[in-house]
């Protein structure tokens, strides 16, 4: 398996990307932090420039990054997550953590950071409140 930490996507591989309508990729989880092992997948999160184009495509658009990420990443072991459609806690996680492979513009990241970090913030309060409720029961 390639060292996905420090892959650099190539411009055709980015071409494909926009036409996918892919904004964002980022690597997660162990791979992106260092702590991966010879069993550990390669965690993706995909955001889209407009989510609503890949809305009803979404098994079409996910076969295709399959192909695309398991032939450059020399692995079959991947997990894709649409990030619009992740919890917040994970989008949140990704965005704080993850690095970035791919931005097809910073406005991109910029405005999905800035909403996922803002939406946190407001949940936050409930999440704490949440696991206070289920730590009591237990």
């Amino acid at each position: 398996m390639t060292d996905v930490r420090n892959f650099t996507f190539s411009e055709q591989v980015q071409r494909q990307l926009e036409i996918l309508n892919v904004g964002l990729v980022y690597l997660f989880g162990s791979q992106s932090e260092g702590v991966s092992g010879p069993m550990s997948d390669v965690d993706l999160g995909v955001v889209f420039v407009d989510p609503k184009i890949s809305h009803g495509n979404t098994l079409q658009i996910y076969s295709q990054l399959f192909d695309l990420f398991s032939e450059l990443f020399q692995t079959e072991n991947l997990d894709i997550v649409f990030l619009e459609r992740a919890t917040l806690e994970l989008r949140f996680d990704v965005v704080k953590y993850g690095k970035i492979l791919f931005a097809a513009s910073a406005e991109v990241k910029d405005t999905f950071e800035h909403q996922t970090v803002m939406l946190y913030a407001d949940f936050k309060p409930v999440l704490n409140n949440f696991d206070k409720a289920i730590l009591h029961r237990i």
